[in-house]
């Protein structure tokens, strides 16, 4: 995906259930979620993220990383990311949730 002509991200208050475009989660009536919509390629297109993907794809694209919307699990897939002792590492280094972290990339971790 390019970078987009124009972009937009807010936190929005669901007044319908919708489903988190990473982790597939239900956000349920009520809850907050971040919505971004923007123009790729002369296209409109808009995506919903609960709060904890929300804020994992932001530090990654804070961290220099390009994740496109709906690929966030890949991403860090490819980025050896698919052991839980690297996504501890990588919750605790980048300030976010390490159960969101791990709950997203859908992997036992071990007590």
């Amino acid at each position: 995906m390019s970078v987009p002509s124009a972009f937009r991200s807010v936190v929005r208050k669901a007044r319908k259930t919708h489903k988190c475009c990473e982790c597939c989660e239900v956000i349920n009536i009520g809850d907050q979620y971040q919505y971004s919509s923007g123009i790729w390629d002369g296209e409109p297109d808009d995506y919903k993220q609960c709060l904890n993907c929300g804020e994992i794809f932001e530090a990654v694209t804070r961290d220099g990383g390009e994740p496109c919307f709906t690929q966030l699990r890949d991403y860090l897939f490819d980025s050896d990311m698919d052991h839980p002792d690297q996504l501890l590492a990588f919750s605790k280094k980048m300030g976010v949730d390490a159960d969101a972290v791990v709950r997203l990339m859908d992997l036992e971790v071990p007590s």
